[in-house]
């Protein structure tokens, strides 16, 4: 009887020491939040979308294409105030496994027309990368007409840009190469300034920064006055002022010998009379 008492009571010595060695449950973990950067599809597009390729932890490969667009489309009265001037230009890249642009196509609609005719305009190759392309297509007023013309990125550099132009030719209701994008497109950094009605550009160097603005008569290119600074050799700010201004239809010669540049010579070149 001892004995058998005694055998019950290890027994239950050993069940408690095995349920107090045993290791505690693992908690149940919560679901892990994608990161900032992921992409949701349910979201809508992504603000990043041309930029990189986000690519979402749980959303399907064949979903996160839309995050990385090849096109990008822009609908505009192109007679701002006038609603039967609405159009719809969409640009289509073909990239290569670069990004870079080896091939472009417009295609410019009328959501008027119930018959939905496209007009395809070939680009051809705009050798910058597609992100940079998609975000520089714009429409603009380049010369003044009070209709908007398109531009997009061609090519660039750390401290240059140029720019495809297609000018609108209200006539014919199409975009064209016409001679004054032809001219443009030849042209770097052009910065368009509708209060004075200029086109004006300007390199920054690294020396020796050159300015110059242009009218638009007729349809055509008129240099209306540039400006070149040649820098003093040990001088980051002193030098020569060169300005070639028209007066008429002639230009007249300005130079500044030890001259300061300001911080921006679009100043210094508009004071020059």
């Amino acid at each position: 009887m001892r004995l058998r008492s005694l055998a019950w009571g290890l027994f239950a010595v050993a069940i408690t020491g095995n349920a107090l060695a045993a290791p505690p449950k693992k908690a149940k973990r919560a679901p892990e939040k994608p990161a900032p950067w992921t992409f949701n599809v349910t979201q809508g597009p992504s603000p990043l979308a041309g930029i990189f390729a986000p690519v979402a932890a749980r959303t399907p490969i064949a979903a996160s294409v839309t995050a990385t667009p090849h096109e990008r489309t822009l609908v505009r009265e192109i007679h701002p105030g006038d609603p039967a001037s609405v159009r719809s230009l969409r640009l289509v890249l073909d990239p290569d496994h670069d990004g870079l642009v080896k091939n472009a196509t417009l295609e410019v609609t009328n959501p008027g027309d119930k018959k939905q005719r496209v007009t395809k305009i070939t680009l051809g190759p705009l050798p910058a990368h597609e992100s940079l392309v998609l975000a520089s297509f714009e429409l603009v007023d380049v010369d003044f007409d009070g209709y908007l013309d398109l531009r997009v990125l061609r090519d660039w550099g750390s401290k240059w840009s140029r720019h495809t132009y297609l000018g609108y030719d209200r006539r014919a209701d199409a975009f064209r190469s016409t001679e004054l994008a032809q001219k443009l497109s030849r042209i770097p950094n052009v910065t368009v300034s509708p209060k004075t009605e200029r086109l004006v550009t300007q390199t920054v160097g690294p020396s020796d920064p050159t300015y110059a603005s242009y009218a638009v008569v007729a349809g055509s290119l008129r240099l209306e006055r540039e400006c070149a600074f040649t820098m003093t050799l040990g001088s980051a700010s002193e030098g020569t002022l060169r300005a070639r201004l028209r007066n008429g239809e002639t230009f007249r010669e300005v130079r500044y010998e030890r001259a300061a540049l300001p911080e921006d010579l679009a100043v210094a070149c508009e004071r020059v009379r």
